[in-house]
């Protein structure tokens, strides 16, 4: 593939301005922009796909034809059909997916080259440096960007293990005014709050009085928790801008399923804390979620919905569905009607109850009166006669019976969201 000589910028220490509005892939296609400008003559990127998207509806013979005639028989700038000639010529695949292009496109003449077609297309017939540094942009701004968990003032900035005693905020510097400079001074770095400055072994302060944050660079700081009951506060003053001010909360905000969620596992807790990626050891504040085995928990969010300070125990207990959310009553409702509130544990019992036995049909009425001891020379077996009276005597087994009545069942454990 035939190479230019470039003026190529390093595009991470020549990003424009940026504003929130604007994402990484936006601005990384500015600077590819400028370079196929200088290099092809086109007046916008837009311009260049479009040429890209005519290069497709003709043959490759074609292409050869009119890259060795130059007679201007077709309306694509000549630098760009024998970048692509020659791009196909060096690599099988290039040319490969061109043909697949080709093939695509041809049922829908008028329909523009997408994106995703672009992205695959372009870093194979583009400058290979140009190409290089366009792929670099994207990866570098997009995970600076992707993975900002705020935004002040041209700081992006990312909190990272802030569940632990322990963690860390990554500064980086975002220029968002056309007159800001290559790097800016921190003035001054506050901690107030739960948590107070943290110096990791071998490491000097990364954000202080003094500290240079050049654009696009990251800078991690770390911080360690006093009380985990109290919020922290990192505030970073700059000089010639707005201050950055960062509240870390004592919690974490509540995430995926609602607090009050009943999960049933075949993890113990343990292993369950681990796929969760929840915090262990146990602590009420920092953990999502709690075995429901009716340990105290203090301060947790659930409480403050439902008002209880245990989680429910509920080992070796059945669950019943509650669910009376109107005045109407369930199908399967219970016999007297209400069913208690939130999590009370209602203990087993079997109705008590017995059961009855007549004689058949008999002629001898008091056939069945004497039973047990009461006449032992009598016979005690039941017969029935011709006359086919009904017996009025009856005898009953032994009534409340003792010992557990359950369904056929297996152990589950059950977890229940906190925070």
């Amino acid at each position: 593939m035939k190479k230019h000589t470039l003026l190529l910028p390093i595009l991470l220490f020549l990003l424009p301005v940026l504003t929130l509005a604007d994402t990484s892939l936006d601005y990384c296609n500015r600077q590819l922009e400028q370079e196929i400008k200088t290099t092809y003559g086109v007046e916008s990127l837009n311009q260049y796909q479009t040429h890209l998207r005519d290069v497709l509806r003709y043959s490759r013979p074609a292409l050869q034809d009119y890259g060795e005639s130059e007679d201007g028989s077709i309306s694509i700038p000549l630098p760009m059909v024998r970048d692509i000639l020659s791009a196909e010529k060096d690599n099988r695949t290039t040319r490969e997916l061109v043909d697949n292009l080709r093939h695509k496109y041809r049922p829908s003449p008028e329909d523009s080259l997408r994106t995703e077609d672009f992205d695959a297309l372009a870093p194979r017939i583009l400058d290979s440096a140009t190409a290089a540094e366009w792929e670099k942009c994207k990866a570098t701004c997009s995970a600076c960007l992707a993975n900002a968990s705020g935004r002040q003032n041209g700081i992006a900035y990312r909190v990272h293990g802030d569940t632990k005693d322990v963690f860390g905020i990554t500064f980086t510097y975002l220029p968002d005014r056309e007159d800001d400079p290559r790097g800016i001074e921190v003035t001054r770095l506050t901690v107030t709050g739960g948590a107070v400055l943290h110096m990791l072994p071998n490491t000097s302060t990364e954000i202080g009085p003094g500290k240079s944050m050049v654009r696009y660079n990251a800078y991690t700081q770390h911080f360690r928790r006093t009380d985990p009951k109290q919020d922290a506060f990192i505030r970073v003053n700059l000089k010639g801008r707005e201050n950055v001010l960062i509240r870390i909360s004592q919690r974490r905000p509540e995430a995926g399923l609602p607090v009050g969620t009943v999960l049933s596992s075949v993890l113990p807790w343990k292993e369950y804390a681990e796929a969760a990626n929840d915090n262990l050891p146990f602590n009420a504040w920092l953990n999502y979620w709690a075995p429901c085995d009716g340990r105290t928990i203090e301060g947790y969010r659930l409480r403050a919905r439902i008002g209880k300070t245990q989680a429910p125990d509920l080992r070796g207990v059945f669950l019943r569905g509650r669910n009376r959310f109107d005045d109407e009553f369930g199908v399967q409702r219970d016999p007297k009607g209400l069913r208690p509130a939130g999590y009370d544990f209602q203990n087993h019992k079997v109705g008590k109850h017995d059961h009855r036995y007549y004689a058949a049909e008999a002629t001898n009425t008091t056939k069945a009166t004497f039973m047990g001891d009461e006449e032992k020379e009598l016979q005690r077996d039941l017969w029935y006669g011709k006359d086919y009276k009904y017996q009025s005597k009856w005898g009953k087994t032994h009534d409340d019976p003792e010992g557990e009545t359950r369904p056929k069942n297996i152990p589950m454990n059950y977890y229940i969201k906190i925070n």
